[in-house]
């Protein structure tokens, strides 16, 4: 997309997109993203949740080896790595948590990703839903900081 997209507008544009190709899948999407909370609402929602880094958006199928899906959600050209891999410093250590506690998922069985504008996210959500096929996905990125996936396995890239 030519418009660079608000993470807000990529998330509304993500849950359209799974409820229309997938309407019995079972998601949520973090309401609150992006959005100037009152001191009291943004304490009762530290209260409610294991802590910062929980992905915005969370796939509740399971797929392949997975238990389901999550994905860290981000507008059209953030950069999350530097060029040597390592992640990006960012305000009070945002996006280093949030590899943190995607690393922490994989872990426990589910696909756990950043996902860089609408259409890497909808190409993520694809993939997983039409089976997740067998095989480590192998995040490439290019000089210009730029992501893509590919499945070492099948050869698939998105």
């Amino acid at each position: 997309m030519a418009i660079k997209q608000r993470e807000k507008i990529v998330q509304l544009m993500l849950c359209a997109h799974v409820r229309r190709e997938y309407p019995d899948a079972i998601f949520n999407c973090d309401f609150a993203a992006g959005m100037k909370l009152t001191p009291g609402l943004a304490r009762l929602r530290r209260e409610m949740t294991s802590g910062r880094g929980y992905p915005d958006f969370t796939l509740d199928v399971k797929r392949g080896d997975f238990a389901g899906l999550r994905l860290e959600l981000k507008k059209e050209g953030e950069v999350i790595y530097k060029k040597d891999g390592t992640v990006r410093k960012s305000d009070k250590d945002r996006l280093q948590i949030q590899h943190d506690t995607l690393e922490r998922l994989r872990k426990e069985g589910y696909c756990a990703e950043f996902a860089i504008g609408l259409e890497q996210a909808t190409g993520l959500v694809d993939w997983y839903m039409a089976g997740a096929k067998p095989g480590t996905l192998l995040l490439e990125r290019s000089s210009a900081g730029d992501i893509r996936f590919t499945n070492t396995e099948s050869g698939e890239v998105f």
